[in-house]
This record gives structure tokens, sequence and C-alpha cells, in this order.
């Protein structure tokens, strides 16, 4: 067992009197070791960046920070799993899954499984994709709605939409029900 120096000068220190590591134990297993190079493990031994985490790190009310978002340059943030590739990455709030990335690299908004690339989910709506959110009633996006995708230029979200193309092929400028391969109305 390392000796411990602790001592009170304005300011408590604990440390180890030798180029020892310290090592935190708890009912006779160590839990957590910060090494002479300075890196923090916590649930491994052997940590391999400035703090190494075995398990979940959890936060109730605060965040995980980088100086990358505080203008300073060449870094970033790398968020990984580490299971050969097979696992996801979900993102939730409030406990309810939002986003995943699956091992394969597709995305997932509002599914679990993405089946594409970039997957938007399953819910019909006339606007999926905003191109542009100018608040309410102004719109310009993409959406999916009863068998045909929706093309909205300036409306409310759940609005009727300026032009369709329906799984037939069919396309219905000023209407949603074309008649014919092209189906102008106005």
């Amino acid at each position: 067992i390392n000796q411990i120096l602790s001592y009170i000068t304005g300011a408590g220190i604990v440390g180890t009197l030798s180029s020892d590591d310290l090592q935190l134990y708890t009912n006779n297993s160590e839990k957590m070791i910060i090494k002479t190079d300075g890196k923090v493990g916590i649930g491994t031994s052997s940590p391999a960046v400035a703090l190494d985490v075995v398990g979940s790190i959890y936060s109730e009310s605060g965040s995980i920070l980088s100086d990358v978002f505080g203008g300073y340059s060449g870094g970033s943030v790398t968020l990984t799993t580490n299971t050969g590739g097979a696992a996801a990455l979900i993102f939730k709030t409030a406990s309810t899954e939002q986003m995943r990335i699956a091992g394969n690299g597709d995305v997932g908004i509002g599914t679990a499984s993405p089946a594409a690339l970039l997957s938007l989910g399953s819910t019909i709506d006339t606007v999926k994709l905003a191109l542009y959110d100018g608040g309410p009633g102004v719109l310009y996006g993409i959406g999916v709605n009863a068998g045909m995708i929706t093309f909205l230029a300036g409306g409310a979200y759940n609005g009727t939409p300026q032009m369709v193309l329906n799984e037939s092929g069919s396309v219905g400028i000023g209407t949603t029900t074309p008649a014919y391969p092209l189906d102008v109305v106005g």
C-alpha cells in the first residue's frame, strides 16, 4: 500500500510520497486510479486517455463539455462504442430515444431501426425535413403523407402541400390527388 501524504497548509493535499500511482479502493477492490502521468482511470487500472471510464457515465443535470466548443482550434469530440462495430450510439432526452447511429453508420431520427443512410422514421408528416423553418406558417420542406412525398413552401407544419409525388409516379402541382402523370391545377 502506498503511503499517503496529507497535511494542511491552507489547502489539503493528498498524494503519494514516491513515483507510485494513487489508487482508491473500496471493499478491497480498486475503483479509481490516478497514474503518475496524470491519467485517471475509473473502473480500469490502465487509463489510455486523460479520463478513462469503464462503465456508464451519468449526469442528472450537467453536461459533458469540450474546449472545442469554446473557440479553441485543433480539437474534436469523439463519441464511440467499443464493441466491434455492432453497437449503436443512442441519443436520448427524458429517457426517450430521439436519434441513433447504428453500427453500420445508418442514422435514425424517429426510428430505432434505420434502414437507410438517413431514416426519418415512419410517422406521416406533411413536413419531415424542414429546409427552412421561419416559425408557424413559414415552413419550407419535404414530407410523407398517405403514399406520397409532399413539398410545402411557406405553409404551416401540417398544411396543404403545393406539390406532391405519389407512389404511381404522378406529380401534382396545386393538387394532392394528381389524375395524370403531371397534373397542374391553378
